[in-house]
């Protein structure tokens, strides 16, 4: 494929297994910066963007969801919070908590596009990546302040998506196939 955009929109994985070594700070610069400049309703640009790199914070936020998990009621939460591996991050050395005003109408939306060109980027540079949503029941128990406190979420803003980074610990995984029958062409 010649085209380098195109490759890595269509090679980018997602990754669950990280080398400890910490992300480049000029990588994580490029990668901030390529997730600021995603599109936005009504060009509102409605996130924040809270890079951790402080293994506790992680390691404590994990914690905190593998509880939450346990106390699920859901066999498959609750058999994952029990694996002595399981880490919300996979043990990523960094990720990005990207939140948005609780006002914003399109937050959700405006966040998963930023993620997703954040992903891309990472992908572009040679760093691995994976969307966490898993964590966010997190900011809605009664750890909630506790952890927005640490983060220095800005008031008004709801923690809406998250993206471990970090260098692959693993081959790129083959893409299955994609699902049939799920475009339609009008016109």
């Amino acid at each position: 494929m010649e085209n380098k955009t195109i490759y890595d929109l269509m090679h980018r994985r997602s990754c669950r297994a990280f080398k400890p070594e910490p992300v480049a700070q000029e990588a994580i610069e490029t990668i901030v910066q390529c997730g600021l400049f995603a599109p936005s309703a009504m060009n509102q640009q409605p996130w924040h963007l809270t890079v951790i790199r402080d293994k506790a914070i992680l390691d404590d936020m994990s914690i905190a969801m593998a509880e939450i998990m346990a106390q699920s009621g859901d066999e498959k939460a609750i058999t994952r919070a029990k694996d002595p591996g399981f880490h919300s991050f996979h043990n990523a050395p960094c990720a990005i908590m990207l939140s948005g005003p609780e006002t914003a109408k399109f937050r959700v939306s405006d966040c998963g596009g930023a993620a997703v060109q954040l992903t891309v980027a990472a992908q572009a540079l040679g760093v691995g990546s994976v969307i966490v949503a898993s964590v966010l029941p997190v900011f809605q128990s009664a750890s909630a302040n506790r952890f927005i406190e640490r983060l220095q979420i800005p008031a008004g803003y709801i923690p809406t998506l998250s993206i471990a980074l970090g260098y692959p610990a693993c081959d790129e995984p083959e893409a299955p196939p994609r699902k049939a029958d799920t475009v339609t062409y009008i016109g």
